[in-house]
């Protein structure tokens, strides 16, 4: 009985040593990638925060392990997925595109707080066509000061005259002008030029666009307001974008 209890024990102890060695084999034939813990929707920006949410580590045999497979989750911070990634699965990394690519939605371009705003700019308004996409401009406009909603100008010695002081005074010479106010809306960057048709034609023809009518800025909330009033009023003379130098940015 003894003897048989040795050689029991003998045998569990070399069946356990192998099955050891061979669950540290298999172990030692895997790699750790990356897979979604839920199906992510296209169009998902990845980002620290959301990290977690959408997904987690998992072991996967070497000879399983996809091409380009994902394998940290440095790769996916400022990604945006190119359709859905489906709960469980290994990503290919050809199925992101960086965040500041024009492959993703424009929207997806705008840091919090940041807007796109298009506005009309054609010929020498525009810089006739020398302003490409990731340029620099400053806005300048003009705001016309009015006064109890009278005409107003400015006389030959520079005062302020409006339409009830003329009629007090019509031998006085005046210069037909109004008073003009420079205003500035500094440093947008031109996220577009032209249209969205145009510029999807350009992308699949390997081509850029050059002419344009209009142009999309990207501005902070609060200078978007601004444009927005300068453009509704009817105070405002006119405004031209000019475009700032690269090399000083």
């Amino acid at each position: 009985a003894v003897a048989v209890a040795i050689i029991a024990g003998v045998c569990t102890f070399l069946f356990a040593t192998q099955l050891f060695k061979t669950v540290s084999a298999k172990s030692a034939d895997q790699t750790t990638v990356i897979v979604p813990v839920q199906d992510v929707p296209a169009n998902t920006l990845i980002t620290a925060a959301n990290m977690s949410e959408y997904f987690t580590e998992a072991a996967v045999f070497n000879a399983d392990v996809i091409e380009n497979a994902v394998v940290d989750e440095e790769t996916l911070l400022s990604k945006v997925t190119s359709d859905t990634l489906y709960s469980g699965e290994q990503i290919n990394k050809n199925r992101l595109i960086d965040q500041l690519t024009d492959n993703v939605s424009l929207s997806l371009r705008l840091e919090p707080g940041y807007v796109a705003y298009t506005i009309v700019a054609s010929g020498d308004q525009g810089v006739d066509g020398y302003i490409e996409e990731g340029d620099t401009v400053d806005l300048l406009y003009t705001t016309i000061e009015k006064e109890d909603e009278n005409e107003v100008s400015i006389d030959k010695n520079g005062n302020l005259v409006t339409k009830d002081d003329k009629d007090e005074d019509d031998d006085e010479e005046e210069e037909e002008f109004a008073d003009v106010t420079l205003g500035t809306i500094p440093a947008l960057e031109v996220l577009k030029v032209s249209d969205h048709q145009s510029n999807s034609a350009a992308e699949e023809s390997g081509t850029s666009v050059n002419t344009y009518s209009n142009i999309t800025l990207k501005l902070s909330e609060a200078d978007a307001e601004k444009l927005f009033r300068m453009e509704s009023s009817e105070t405002v003379g006119g405004y031209k974008l000019v475009l700032k130098n690269k090399a000083s940015e």
